[in-house]
């Protein structure tokens, strides 16, 4: 894991951490900004992990991974998920749980919570670069 700040002012400094592969989630507890990188099968892991943070923000209990429960004063409140694949058949393989997430977090959005998750699949392998973006923080 490495861990940096970043001075943007005097008044402004920026924590970052890069860490992985994980061995522990709690790596990730302390952080408001997340981003899930994965190339290809890789989405088998990062999916669930943004999933169960979706849940933890609508307050479900009994989420997929117990050893997910967030802790008091968990402040996760952005997740950018990054897929790159080599066939778009593949996006299928998560297509019901990424459209879900989307919906779920525009409802909580709706309700007046400040998250949002941006989702980004690039497809490198089928006549060149191709994209697709869903976000949630109203950029879209």
């Amino acid at each position: 894991m490495q861990r940096k700040h970043i001075q943007i002012s005097p008044q402004i400094r920026l924590r970052k951490t890069l860490a992985g592969p994980f061995s522990s989630t709690d790596l990730m507890r302390p952080f408001d900004f997340l981003v899930f990188l994965a190339g290809s099968t890789g989405a088998a892991f990062t999916t669930p992990l943004m999933r169960d943070f979706v849940q933890q923000w609508m307050g479900v209990a009994g989420s997929s991974t117990p050893f997910l429960d967030p802790p008091v004063g968990a402040v996760t409140r952005y997740i950018k998920f990054v897929w790159v694949l080599k066939r778009s058949s593949a996006v299928s393989w998560f297509a019901s749980q990424v459209n879900q997430i989307v919906r779920d977090v525009e409802a909580l959005r709706n309700q007046g919570q400040d998250i949002a998750v941006d989702i980004n699949i690039y497809v490198t392998g089928e006549d060149g670069l191709s994209t697709s973006r869903s976000s949630t923080n109203g950029h879209g």
